[in-house]
């Protein structure tokens, strides 16, 4: 499919207009709020795109509500299917003359649309009306030969020259007055030609033989047959001439085509005037949009904005605040508790350990950063003369100083998104922990970084129609290395209380139980923290833009997207609201479910299914548009979870997705789990790589890097499990680290 891009319709409209693609029947525009509607289209080519978004702005920037060809407002005189022709001929001939550049556009857009038939086929310009030649030779121009005569031909230039939407009611019924004259000269002249009398001469010769009489008499008769049918088929139809109504008949609430209906005796006959070119386009328009197999539209769900962006995104200083207004609702109650068992004191000598332990880590990642500069230096010529090698310029050319160019390691950035589902809530202190490690790595090594959690339970945020639903999703800024030194040592001081709640904290007070046990950690969070469950496709909708502000500002060579669950995501919906008659959004909080969805991510259509496929679909693109590492670490919170996942991958890269024992998978992933306390795969489930994690004490209990042997005999044992226990007890970190450097 040619992809959608809403910057062309604000580029044309010059101004800030808002560009909203969704499952609509028609495009539309909301004339007050400056809404633009635009229904998703077949792959047409760009022409017949620009065309129809061209069209579209230029009756945003010129025509008045009443102008448009979904207005129910009456214009006295000017039939509905009259106005439309001559406003779309002044409305493109203004955008043209504005971007000249779309001439050239208009003319190959509408000539496919005319070749699909979407006006008609065949025309017969000696019975067309003037109204449908005037549209069609300002639609296609020189591309097709309409006969006008000297008047028909003046009304098409004044349709042409119309300034204003009053200049288009006035030329709309002069035409309908030179049509309403030349239909009624016509049934003039069939009446005479019905009525003219036998030529009889005085002499009794009649000029006629008896065969031409009697042909006389059977066309006598059957004119009065034909006579008696047509009254027979008036009184069927009660009288009431066929008339066109602009209706809105379609279920789910959006602009339809126009639809056909008879209306009632008292309205004005000059109403039974159409535009047959206009009427056929409006009822063809359904064969420009985008249907599946069965002629459905695909369901489309639009990107997030900016403005439901800062719904759902909690920036760090509005989550303390929220944090310090939980503290005082409570009467500072736990603020003393915290004061009276040195809650404080204890996590800053934890985080001082934290910092000491990811020294190793980084005196690698440097060493291995140098090796990387100095593998890849060079040597370069200065072009001034090395005094120190003057004396050798006879049996030497070379006595130039060099300088040596190091080569600079990318740029790397790392945003990490935690889930806050309630399943996570046993393992939270163990994944806190590990992330503590990660930032503080990252924060020795100057690498820029993010940290945000998601979960469910945020009911304040409003979305577009068509817009994923958000599952009343929301994001908050944990840390990140934007902060300044106070916020930032703040951050992980909330962090670290994580870990304390969950008895990971060791202090020198030895009723750690005790306090542990009476420790409130809800006190101390926002209301933004609390548990939901998992709308992480939501979260990666919206992390498509964190991203993208992210590596602009902090210039990101080489980006690291990394998430941390426990399941699936939730299922997607996309919002659906009902329609007024002006189409434009209320509130009916409707949903639409499908198997397949075109979900716009920036100025992208992503074609993808639901659930997994789409988890797929929106990394896949992280990964394509800014050149990014993503990394997911699966938390399983049991065994059998544990199992399941690891067989699932394993499928996954099967070629056919051929039947494996699982059996067979829970062997292979055995091995490598219990020497690296996790499993790692490579390009499955839409991440470069996956790392497969048992919760509990397993790989994410981060223990501690002094060596206590527990007795002397002991010693030579207690000492392999150290060593082993550093290299593995710090997956998130140690991954992490490794794939930055």
């Amino acid at each position: 499919m040619y992809q959608v891009n809403p910057l062309l319709a604000k580029l044309l409209a010059k101004e800030n207009l808002t560009v909203q693609h969704g499952n609509y029947k028609t495009a539309w525009f909301d004339v007050k709020n400056r809404v633009l509607g635009l229904p998703i289209w077949k792959d047409l080519g760009k022409d017949v795109y620009d065309l129809l978004v061209g069209h579209e702005v230029g009756h945003a920037l010129y025509t008045p509500l009443e102008g448009l060809h979904s207005s129910n407002e009456e214009i006295k005189g000017c039939p509905r299917t009259y106005i439309n022709v001559v406003e779309d001929a002044r409305i493109e001939r203004k955008i043209r003359e504005s971007y000249p550049g779309l001439i050239r556009t208009f003319k190959s857009g509408y000539k496919d649309l005319y070749a699909s038939g979407l006006f008609g086929e065949n025309h017969n310009f000696d019975t067309l009306k003037l109204i449908d030649k005037i549209n069609l030779k300002s639609k296609l121009v020189e591309l097709i030969d309409v006969p006008f005569n000297d008047e028909e031909l003046e009304l098409y230039y004044e349709t042409l020259n119309t300034q204003t939407f009053s200049d288009v009611c006035v030329v709309v019924k002069k035409i309908l007055a030179y049509q309403q004259d030349l239909d009624e000269s016509e049934e003039k002249d069939s009446n005479n030609k019905q009525s003219l009398p036998t030529n009889e001469g005085d002499d009794g010769d009649t000029g006629h033989d008896d065969q031409e009489a009697s042909d006389s008499d059977e066309s006598d008769s059957d004119s009065d047959d034909t006579d008696l049918d047509n009254k027979s088929d008036a009184q069927e139809g009660e009288s009431t001439p066929t008339e066109f109504d602009l209706t809105d008949d379609d279920e789910d609430g959006t602009l339809s085509s126009v639809s056909i209906t008879p209306k009632t005796p008292e309205h004005n006959p000059i109403d039974e005037e159409i535009s047959e070119t206009d009427e056929l386009f409006r009822l063809n328009e359904d064969k420009l949009l985008d249907v599946d197999e069965f002629g459905e539209q695909t369901l489309f769900i639009d990107d997030y904005n900016k403005s439901e962006i800062d719904q759902i995104v909690i920036p760090y200083a509005k989550l303390a605040e929220s944090r310090a207004k939980r503290v005082d609702e409570t009467n500072n109650r736990w603020k003393l508790l915290e004061d009276h068992y040195e809650i404080r004191a204890a996590c800053k000598t934890y985080l001082k350990g934290v910092k000491k332990s990811v020294q190793p880590a980084v005196k690698e990642f440097e060493m291995k950063k140098a090796a990387y500069q100095w593998q890849r230096a060079s040597s370069a010529k200065t072009g001034s003369i090395n005094v120190d090698k003057l004396y050798s310029y006879k049996y030497e050319d070379d006595i130039f100083s060099r300088v040596t160019q190091m080569a600079d390691a990318k740029n790397h950035g790392l945003m990490l998104l935690i889930d806050y589902s309630g399943s996570m809530y046993d393992i939270i202190g163990n994944v806190v922990q590990q992330t503590l490690h990660m930032v503080s790595f990252c924060k020795a090594v100057n690498i820029p970084f993010s940290v945000y959690c998601f979960t469910t339970g945020h009911d304040n945020v409003r979305v577009r129609d068509n817009a994923m639903h958000t599952d009343d999703i929301k994001m908050c800024e944990l840390i990140s290395s934007d902060l300044n030194k106070s916020d930032y040592e703040e951050a992980m001081y909330q962090l670290s209380l994580r870990c304390y709640s969950a008895g990971l904290v060791d202090t020198e007070n030895k009723n750690i139980g005790l306090r542990v046990h009476n420790f409130n950690y809800r006190a101390y969070t926002s209301r933004y923290e609390e548990f939901g469950s998992t709308p992480l496709n939501q979260a990666l909708l919206v992390a498509n833009q964190l991203v993208k502000k992210f590596v602009n500002k902090h210039s990101v060579q080489k980006m690291n997207f990394v998430t941390i669950t426990d399941g699936d995501a939730n299922r997607v919906q996309t919002y659906r609201y009902g329609q007024e008659s002006n189409a434009m959004p209320i509130n009916t909080g409707t949903y639409k479910r499908a198997a397949s969805v075109k979900l716009q991510v920036g100025n992208k259509i992503i074609d993808s299914g639901l659930g997994r496929d789409l988890t797929e679909a929106l990394l896949d693109n992280l990964r394509k548009t800014y050149n990014a590492n993503t990394m997911g670490f699966f938390i399983a919170e049991r065994s059998s979870d544990f199992n399941y996942r690891c067989h699932g991958a394993v499928l996954a890269k099967t070629t056919n997705r051929e039947w494996i024992d699982p059996m067979t998978t829970r062997k292979l992933t055995a091995k490598e789990y219990n020497k690296n306390k996790c499993v790692e795969f490579n390009n499955v489930f839409g991440y470069d790589t996956y790392y497969m994690v048992k919760g509990g004490k397993g790989a994410l209990n981060t223990e501690s890097d002094e060596f206590n042997p527990s007795t002397n005999k002991s010693i030579g044992n207690d000492f392999k499990k150290f060593s082993k226990s550093k290299k593995t007890n710090k997956v998130l970190m140690q991954k992490i680290g490794a794939a930055v450097a």
